[in-house]
C-alpha cells in the first residue's frame, strides 16, 4: 500500500500543503480583472512560492536529495541516484485564466527511474499516486486502465504543442469523443483511472514522467507517444496509423 512507503508520505503531506496555498492564489486570479497587467507577474510569483516550499520541505527530510522545479534552477544533491521533478501546476494557462485544470505534479526518481509519483487535482481532492511495483490509486481506490471493446466508445486525450493534426480530424470521426483539457498531468491520470481511453502526447518531458509511471502502474503501456491500456492503442493505430505524436522540445509545465 501506497501508505507504507515513507517517501509517499512525505510527498503526499509536501503537494498537500503547497495546494492550500495555491488554491488561495487561483481564487485570488478567479476575481482579478482579465486585462490586469499583473495577472502573468501574480503567477510566476506562486509559482515560486510554491516551488520553493516544496523544495525547502523535502530537503529538511531528505538532505541529500537532488531537486529538478519546473522554474528553478537545477539542484544537485550528494546522493547522485536520487532527484525530485515537480511541476507545481501543469496547466499554467488555465491557472492564469481561473480554470479549474490544473494539477500538481511531484515525482522521485531512483537510478533514472521514477519510483514514487503523484498528481494531485486540489479542485477535486484527487491524488493519483503509484509506486514502482505497487499498482497505481486514486485517493484510497485501485486504479486500471480501460479495456474498450468498439472504437465508437473510446473517448481520447490529446496534449498537442499546436493546433491538431490531420491524423486527429481522422481518429475523431472514428471514436466517440476527442478531449484537450490544456493539463497533460491531469490527462494522464485520467486514462490511469479508465476515464478516457488513451492519451496521445507530443514530446514527452521531464514533469510528464509522472503521469507516465501511473499509467504504467494501472496496467497501461506507452506507443511512440501514446498511452492507454493495450485494447485502446491497437484501436488507435488501426484506425490511425499516423497519430503517434510529434518530436518536440516540450518539457515545461
Amino acid at each position: 500500500m501506497l501508505a507504507q512507503d515513507p517517501n509517499f508520505n512525505l510527498m503526499e503531506r509536501g503537494v498537500r500543503r503547497v495546494a492550500r496555498a495555491l488554491l488561495r492564489d487561483f481564487g485570488e486570479l478567479q476575481i482579478m480583472d482579465p486585462a490586469s497587467r499583473g495577472r502573468e507577474q501574480f503567477v510566476r510569483k506562486a509559482l515560486a512560492r510554491a516551488e520553493e516550499a516544496l523544495h525547502s520541505e523535502l530537503a529538511e527530510t531528505r538532505p541529500d536529495y537532488g531537486f529538478l522545479g519546473a522554474l528553478g534552477p537545477v539542484h544537485n544533491g550528494r546522493d547522485p541516484t536520487r532527484r525530485w521533478i515537480f511541476a507545481p501546476v501543469d496547466g499554467v494557462v488555465n491557472f492564469t485564466r481561473g480554470l479549474p485544470s490544473w494539477v500538481i505534479t511531484l515525482a522521485l526518481e531512483h537510478k533514472g527511474r521514477i519510483s514514487v509519483a503523484l498528481i494531485y487535482h486540489p479542485i477535486e481532492n484527487q491524488l493519483f499516486a503509484a509506486t514502482k511495483g505497487g499498482g497505481a490509486w486514486m485517493n484510497k481506490y485501485r486504479l486500471r486502465v480501460s479495456s474498450p471493446v468498439h472504437a465508437r466508445d473510446m473517448v481520447v486525450a490529446l496534449a498537442r504543442d499546436g493546433g491538431l493534426a490531420a491524423s486527429d480530424r481522422d481518429l475523431s470521426k472514428c471514436v466517440h469523443g476527442i478531449r484537450v483539457s490544456g493539463a497533460p498531468g491531469l490527462e494522464f491520470a485520467h486514462v490511469a483511472a479508465g476515464w478516457m481511453d488513451a492519451l496521445i502526447i507530443d514530446g514527452m518531458g521531464e514533469f510528464d514522467r509522472a503521469g507516465e509511471m501511473i499509467v504504467e502502474e494501472a496496467g497501461g503501456i506507452s506507443r511512440t507517444g501514446c498511452f492507454g491500456g493495450t485494447v485502446a492503442l491497437d484501436v488507435i493505430c488501426d484506425l490511425a496509423p499516423h497519430a503517434a505524436a510529434k518530436p518536440s522540445a516540450r518539457s515545461k509545465a
